[in-house]
């Protein structure tokens, strides 16, 4: 499996996430459970174990950091293990430019989102920060090198 499909997996399940999230307000745990699972048995087909075993790592650590984020009302549940399925899958070396894109597009999206409602401290769709954040990394791996972040 060339790291293409993964990538092209990863786009459809994470924007399938956004269009939940917009019309329902939750992302299912199907969905994010197989992502999780997917991404593991992803990087373990393309890397070996080793790579199984980061993907896995890299999806407890955001799990467990995602955890606390939901605790304290920053994120929903359903958004918690979204991010922790597409870290795994781009694995340990992307999953911080990942993470840092989202924070920002999600930043921003709270922004246009209060905006448009005249008010602050409004629930939004998070799914769509992380359907930018996949999409700014694969671009980065593709057609805008520029955008690579080394962390």
């Amino acid at each position: 499996m060339p790291i293409a499909t993964l990538y092209t997996g990863l786009a459809l399940a994470s924007a399938l996430a956004a269009v939940w999230d917009v019309t329902t307000r939750r992302i299912p745990n199907a969905l994010t459970i197989a992502l999780i699972l997917g991404a593991v048995a992803a990087r373990g087909v393309l890397f070996g174990w080793t790579g199984a075993a980061a993907a896995a790592a890299t999806a407890f650590v955001c799990l467990v950091v995602g955890t606390i984020a939901f605790q304290r009302g920053w994120l929903g549940g359903g958004d918690v293990k979204l991010l922790a399925g597409v870290a795994a899958a781009f694995g340990p070396d992307d999953a911080p430019s990942f993470l840092l894109y989202t924070g920002c597009c999600g930043g921003l999206l709270a922004l246009a989102w209060s905006l448009q409602r005249h008010r602050f401290g409004h629930r939004i769709p998070y799914a769509l920060a992380a359907v930018a954040g996949v999409s700014l990394v694969i671009l980065s791996h593709s057609a805008l090198p520029a955008l690579r972040i080394s962390l």
